[in-house]
């Protein structure tokens, strides 16, 4: 029995352990406009292959907090602005203060 209550025991400090240990690292940085240097406000930045993801603040900021360590392509959309995609490996100084200039892109309306 004292075996038994041990092996559990052992198992929920493994699996606790392994619990804490995830979610360590976060990407974060400002998306701008490359002509004014302006923050963009409302840019979506969200990892390819999941649906993790957020949008950018009044300022521009944006953080994608609880990753683990490894390679992500993140992706930055906004109308009326060309996509961007990014490789970012985690642990990188890379992943925090990521500064991102989009620019501008027309955008074609079919007549109706």
């Amino acid at each position: 029995m004292f075996i038994k209550i041990t092996r559990i025991i052992s198992l929920i400090i493994i699996i606790q352990i392994a619990i804490s240990a995830k979610g360590n690292f976060i990407i974060s940085g400002k998306v701008i406009s490359e002509s004014d240097s302006q923050p963009l406000v409302g840019a979506e930045v969200f990892l390819i292959g999941s649906s993790i993801g957020t949008t950018t603040n009044s300022l521009g900021e944006f953080t994608i907090n609880d990753l683990e360590e490894g390679s992500y392509i993140v992706r930055f959309t906004l109308l009326g602005y060309a996509a961007i995609t990014k490789n970012i490996i985690i642990p990188s100084d890379e992943a925090a203060g990521i500064i991102v200039k989009m620019k501008e892109a027309a955008i074609n309306l079919n007549e109706v």
